[in-house]
């Protein structure tokens, strides 16, 4: 059988469970402009042509555009991920990194750990230090710490302008160390530095890597050029990094938020 027949029997069979009112929350069906994710009954979540994102109570694709159907749960995810792209629909950004997740296989972002967390006010919860300890308990040489300043204007404003939680990021190394840049060039901190309900961090792990494995250690310090001697923050860059983000243009260095849009990390803990 070809691989023509294979994909024309794979779209009659999603056909089917359409007209059929088969399909299950959490299915995913493609054509040739469009994705619409099935969240229930008469509740889409449509992909659009224009690249955005819309709610749409009934969405039946062109049967001769119609690609497949792509099932994309595992049991215990799909009521979290049904719930995450409602509460996301009208947040561009986060229901693209879902898709890419998916496409990704990292379906550890629909958990019970927001991926991209509401990060403007201090951290007033009563469990600030049970947070703290959590966190420092399952932290790894490779895990990816990102921060946010609330009482820093810059540090807000850098956060929020391609929709995302953190303005900084740095690598975390062994005995609890972390590695990052600041406006005078890279600095080695320990992580116990950041705790301030000022300050709030979220720790991320790459999806694929194995508990307790330091690999990727280099390869993150390279991509984010902090080995660099003469590496510094800067400001001005990371606002036209953002920009550049909010507008769609993908070349140059990632923002810290980028780095989560790429659909490669999960949460692991914040604070």
């Amino acid at each position: 059988m070809s691989d023509n027949e294979q994909g024309a029997l794979y779209a009659v069979d999603a056909w089917e469970k359409i007209v059929n009112n088969r399909l299950i929350p959490g299915d995913l069906v493609c054509t040739k402009k469009e994705i619409g994710i099935f969240l229930g009954e008469n509740d889409w979540l449509v992909k659009t042509r224009d690249l955005s994102f819309a709610r749409e109570q009934k969405w039946i694709p062109k049967r001769r555009h119609l690609m497949g159907v792509a099932q994309l749960r595992e049991e215990a995810s799909v009521p979290m991920m049904v719930e995450y792209f409602r509460a996301n629909s009208e947040r561009m950004r986060l229901c693209e990194l879902g898709l890419v997740s998916i496409t990704n296989g990292n379906h550890s972002i629909f958990g019970p750990i927001s991926v991209m967390p509401d990060t403007r006010l201090e951290n007033q919860e009563s469990n600030f230090s049970d947070q703290w300890d959590t966190l420092m308990a399952r932290v790894q040489p490779g895990d990816i710490l990102f921060t946010r300043q609330t009482d820093s204007w810059q540090s807000g404003f850098i956060a929020s302008i391609d929709d995302g939680s953190w303005s900084h990021c740095m690598v975390c190394g062994p005995n609890g160390l972390t590695r990052g840049m600041n406006v005078n060039g890279p600095e080695t901190i320990k992580i116990d530095e950041l705790r301030s309900r000022k300050v709030r961090v979220g720790l991320y792990r790459n999806f694929k890597a194995k508990e307790k494995d330091p690999a990727g250690v280099l390869v993150w310090l390279n991509q984010m050029q902090l080995a660099r001697p003469n590496a510094r923050y800067n400001f001005v860059g990371a606002f036209m990094a953002g920009v550049r983000a909010k507008l769609g243009i993908l070349s140059g260095p990632p923002t810290p938020n980028g780095l989560i849009y790429r659909g490669n990390l999960r949460p692991i803990a914040m604070a």
